[in-house]
């Protein structure tokens, strides 16, 4: 319930400031970790429809929970 929330509103805060900061320093450490953050985001999206297509859950509810950033 409300911990994912709170959850959910982190790792969008932390991604905000990553690409705030890879924008400002291109080469700076934070281009490496935006990249890290998105292929983390990518595998756990991937792991969200594996576990909705083997629940059979509805479609509107996996994108539901899958992370856009």
């Amino acid at each position: 319930g409300k911990f994912s929330l709170l959850e959910r509103q982190f790792e969008l805060a932390l991604f905000a400031r990553l690409r705030q900061g890879s924008q400002q320093l291109p080469l700076g450490i934070a281009v490496l970790m935006r990249y890290a953050w998105m292929k983390y985001n990518e595998v756990i999206n991937l792991r969200l429809i594996a576990h909705g297509i083997a629940f059979q859950l509805p479609r509107e509810r996996v994108a539901q929970e899958m992370l856009h950033v």
